[in-house]
Protein backbone atom coordinates (compact mmCIF):
# COMPACT_ATOMS: atom_id res chain seq x y z
CA UNK A 1 0.00 0.00 0.00
CA UNK A 2 0.97 3.51 -0.50
CA UNK A 3 0.58 6.73 1.16
CA UNK A 4 2.32 10.37 1.74
CA UNK A 5 5.11 11.19 4.17
CA UNK A 6 7.85 13.24 4.18
CA UNK A 7 11.30 12.51 2.20
CA UNK A 8 15.06 11.79 3.95
CA UNK A 9 18.26 12.23 2.13
CA UNK A 10 20.12 9.66 1.58
CA UNK A 11 23.55 8.60 -0.17
CA UNK A 12 23.62 7.69 -3.28
CA UNK A 13 24.12 4.17 -4.36
CA UNK A 14 27.10 4.47 -7.02
CA UNK A 15 28.10 0.28 -7.57
CA UNK A 16 27.45 -2.87 -7.08
CA UNK A 17 24.52 -5.29 -7.97
CA UNK A 18 20.96 -3.45 -7.48
CA UNK A 19 20.00 -6.32 -5.09
CA UNK A 20 22.76 -5.31 -2.78
CA UNK A 21 22.17 -1.72 -3.27
CA UNK A 22 18.53 -2.35 -2.40
CA UNK A 23 19.56 -4.38 0.79
CA UNK A 24 21.85 -1.57 1.61
CA UNK A 25 19.02 0.79 1.91
CA UNK A 26 17.21 -1.24 4.20
CA UNK A 27 19.72 -1.77 6.19
CA UNK A 28 20.17 1.86 6.91
CA UNK A 29 19.18 3.02 10.71
CA UNK A 30 15.89 4.21 9.51
CA UNK A 31 13.04 1.63 10.14
CA UNK A 32 9.89 2.67 8.79
CA UNK A 33 8.82 2.63 5.38
CA UNK A 34 10.88 4.96 2.05
CA UNK A 35 9.57 7.46 -0.07
CA UNK A 36 9.79 6.89 -3.92
CA UNK A 37 11.94 10.20 -3.51
CA UNK A 38 13.93 8.19 -1.26
CA UNK A 39 14.19 5.30 -4.14
CA UNK A 40 14.56 7.08 -6.64
CA UNK A 41 17.68 9.38 -4.69
CA UNK A 42 18.76 6.31 -3.69
CA UNK A 43 19.01 4.52 -7.28
CA UNK A 44 19.65 7.65 -9.44
CA UNK A 45 23.47 6.94 -8.52
CA UNK A 46 23.77 4.23 -10.84
CA UNK A 47 21.65 6.43 -13.81
CA UNK A 48 18.00 5.62 -15.69
CA UNK A 49 19.10 2.18 -16.06
CA UNK A 50 18.64 1.05 -11.98
CA UNK A 51 15.38 3.23 -12.08
CA UNK A 52 13.94 1.29 -14.99
CA UNK A 53 14.73 -1.72 -13.23
CA UNK A 54 13.27 -1.19 -10.15
CA UNK A 55 10.34 0.23 -10.86
CA UNK A 56 9.23 -2.29 -13.91
CA UNK A 57 9.63 -4.90 -11.00
CA UNK A 58 7.52 -3.03 -8.99
CA UNK A 59 4.51 -3.23 -11.48
CA UNK A 60 4.38 -6.68 -10.52
CA UNK A 61 2.14 -5.29 -7.33
CA UNK A 62 -1.05 -4.68 -7.42
CA UNK A 63 -2.29 -1.27 -7.76
CA UNK A 64 1.49 0.22 -7.46
CA UNK A 65 1.26 0.41 -11.56
CA UNK A 66 -0.77 3.59 -11.18
CA UNK A 67 1.85 5.00 -9.76
CA UNK A 68 5.48 3.52 -11.39
CA UNK A 69 3.92 3.94 -14.50
CA UNK A 70 4.35 7.55 -15.22
CA UNK A 71 7.58 7.42 -13.16
CA UNK A 72 9.01 5.16 -15.85
CA UNK A 73 7.18 7.54 -18.64
CA UNK A 74 9.76 10.44 -16.91
CA UNK A 75 12.92 8.23 -16.64
CA UNK A 76 12.15 6.83 -20.14
CA UNK A 77 11.35 10.17 -21.68
CA UNK A 78 14.64 12.03 -19.74
CA UNK A 79 16.92 9.32 -20.78
CA UNK A 80 15.79 9.56 -24.09
CA UNK A 81 17.12 12.98 -24.06
CA UNK A 82 19.90 12.60 -21.76
CA UNK A 83 18.58 14.26 -19.11
CA UNK A 84 19.34 13.85 -15.40
CA UNK A 85 16.82 11.69 -13.26
CA UNK A 86 14.22 13.63 -11.99
CA UNK A 87 10.61 13.24 -11.22
CA UNK A 88 7.60 15.91 -9.78
CA UNK A 89 7.02 16.27 -6.16
CA UNK A 90 3.76 14.73 -6.04
CA UNK A 91 5.36 11.04 -7.45
CA UNK A 92 8.15 11.42 -5.02
CA UNK A 93 6.69 11.86 -1.54
CA UNK A 94 4.75 8.75 -2.11
CA UNK A 95 5.60 5.65 -0.17
CA UNK A 96 6.53 2.01 -0.24
CA UNK A 97 6.34 -0.47 2.61
CA UNK A 98 9.93 -1.90 3.61
CA UNK A 99 8.50 -5.77 2.98
CA UNK A 100 7.59 -4.59 -0.65
CA UNK A 101 11.37 -3.26 -1.13
CA UNK A 102 12.70 -6.54 0.57
CA UNK A 103 10.67 -8.18 -2.18
CA UNK A 104 11.82 -6.57 -5.05
CA UNK A 105 15.18 -6.75 -3.77
CA UNK A 106 14.96 -11.06 -3.73
CA UNK A 107 13.58 -10.43 -7.08
CA UNK A 108 16.76 -8.36 -8.47
CA UNK A 109 18.87 -11.40 -7.11
CA UNK A 110 17.59 -13.86 -8.55
CA UNK A 111 17.43 -12.21 -11.73
CA UNK A 112 21.34 -10.98 -11.64
CA UNK A 113 22.02 -14.33 -10.88
CA UNK A 114 20.17 -15.89 -14.19
CA UNK A 115 21.80 -13.36 -16.07
CA UNK A 116 25.59 -12.95 -14.58
CA UNK A 117 26.84 -15.52 -16.95
CA UNK A 118 24.64 -13.36 -20.14
CA UNK A 119 25.05 -10.16 -20.04
CA UNK A 120 28.38 -8.21 -20.23
CA UNK A 121 29.77 -5.50 -21.89
CA UNK A 122 29.84 -6.06 -25.38
CA UNK A 123 28.41 -3.69 -28.66
CA UNK A 124 29.75 -0.90 -26.09
CA UNK A 125 29.51 1.41 -29.31
CA UNK A 126 25.54 0.77 -29.58
CA UNK A 127 25.07 1.36 -25.97
CA UNK A 128 26.59 4.77 -26.60
CA UNK A 129 24.59 5.91 -29.53
CA UNK A 130 22.49 8.75 -28.82
CA UNK A 131 19.86 7.22 -31.84
CA UNK A 132 19.15 3.95 -29.89
CA UNK A 133 19.19 6.07 -26.25
CA UNK A 134 16.09 7.99 -27.61
CA UNK A 135 14.91 4.79 -29.18
CA UNK A 136 15.10 2.84 -26.13
CA UNK A 137 13.87 6.14 -24.35
CA UNK A 138 10.76 6.02 -26.19
CA UNK A 139 10.06 2.31 -25.87
CA UNK A 140 10.41 2.76 -21.85
CA UNK A 141 8.22 5.53 -21.64
CA UNK A 142 5.07 4.01 -23.94
CA UNK A 143 5.64 0.76 -22.06
CA UNK A 144 5.28 3.07 -18.91
CA UNK A 145 2.50 4.74 -19.89
CA UNK A 146 0.26 2.12 -20.65
CA UNK A 147 0.95 0.76 -17.61
CA UNK A 148 -1.75 2.10 -15.54
CA UNK A 149 -4.52 1.33 -17.97
CA UNK A 150 -6.88 -1.50 -17.44
CA UNK A 151 -5.89 -3.67 -19.54
CA UNK A 152 -6.10 -7.35 -18.17
CA UNK A 153 -2.57 -9.43 -18.23
CA UNK A 154 -0.58 -6.52 -19.78
CA UNK A 155 1.38 -5.62 -16.46
CA UNK A 156 3.96 -8.67 -17.02
CA UNK A 157 4.19 -8.15 -20.79
CA UNK A 158 5.09 -4.32 -20.22
CA UNK A 159 7.95 -4.29 -17.74
CA UNK A 160 9.63 -7.40 -18.89
CA UNK A 161 11.37 -5.33 -21.87
CA UNK A 162 12.23 -2.38 -19.97
CA UNK A 163 13.79 -4.92 -17.21
CA UNK A 164 15.93 -6.52 -19.99
CA UNK A 165 17.16 -2.96 -21.35
CA UNK A 166 17.79 -1.35 -18.28
CA UNK A 167 19.78 -4.77 -17.01
CA UNK A 168 21.49 -3.76 -20.25
CA UNK A 169 22.22 -0.90 -19.81
CA UNK A 170 24.05 -1.16 -16.35
CA UNK A 171 26.01 -3.36 -17.58
CA UNK A 172 27.01 -1.86 -20.97
CA UNK A 173 25.46 -4.50 -23.06
CA UNK A 174 24.73 -3.08 -26.30
CA UNK A 175 23.34 -6.36 -27.71
CA UNK A 176 20.75 -6.83 -25.18
CA UNK A 177 19.65 -3.61 -25.04
CA UNK A 178 19.19 -4.12 -28.71
CA UNK A 179 17.17 -7.61 -28.13
CA UNK A 180 15.06 -5.36 -25.51
CA UNK A 181 14.45 -2.35 -27.63
CA UNK A 182 12.89 -5.59 -30.29
CA UNK A 183 10.98 -6.98 -27.54
CA UNK A 184 9.87 -3.66 -26.60
CA UNK A 185 8.41 -3.38 -30.22
CA UNK A 186 7.04 -6.77 -30.30
CA UNK A 187 5.34 -6.24 -27.28
CA UNK A 188 3.79 -2.74 -28.39
CA UNK A 189 3.12 -4.09 -31.72
CA UNK A 190 1.46 -6.83 -30.27
CA UNK A 191 -1.07 -5.01 -28.19
CA UNK A 192 -1.69 -2.65 -30.51
CA UNK A 193 -2.77 -5.16 -33.05
CA UNK A 194 -5.11 -6.82 -30.40
CA UNK A 195 -6.70 -3.60 -29.71
CA UNK A 196 -7.51 -3.29 -33.53
CA UNK A 197 -8.54 -6.73 -34.51
CA UNK A 198 -10.08 -7.06 -30.89
CA UNK A 199 -12.39 -3.45 -31.65
CA UNK A 200 -12.88 -5.03 -35.12
CA UNK A 201 -13.91 -8.25 -34.10
CA UNK A 202 -16.42 -6.60 -31.18
CA UNK A 203 -18.12 -4.17 -34.17
CA UNK A 204 -18.66 -7.38 -36.66
CA UNK A 205 -19.96 -9.26 -33.80
CA UNK A 206 -22.87 -6.59 -32.91
CA UNK A 207 -23.57 -5.53 -35.81
CA UNK A 208 -24.13 -9.47 -36.94
CA UNK A 209 -26.48 -10.31 -33.67
CA UNK A 210 -28.04 -6.35 -33.63
CA UNK A 211 -28.15 -5.40 -37.02
CA UNK A 212 -29.85 -2.26 -38.13
CA UNK A 213 -32.77 -2.02 -39.36
CA UNK A 214 -33.11 0.44 -42.66
CA UNK A 215 -36.17 -0.34 -43.90
CA UNK A 216 -37.98 0.21 -40.32
CA UNK A 217 -35.80 3.71 -39.99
Amino acid sequence: MMKLRLRRTRKPWLEGRISHGLRAMLADDFDGDFTLGEIFDYLAGRGHAALMVVMALLTFLPVISVVTGPILVFVGLRFSFGKRPWLPKWLLERTVQRATIASIANTCERIEKRTARILRPRAVGLVRNIWLHRALGVVVAICGALLPLPIPFTNIPLAVPVIVIGLALLEDDGLYASIGLALGVLVLSSLAAATWFGSAGLGYLWHHYFPRDDAGG
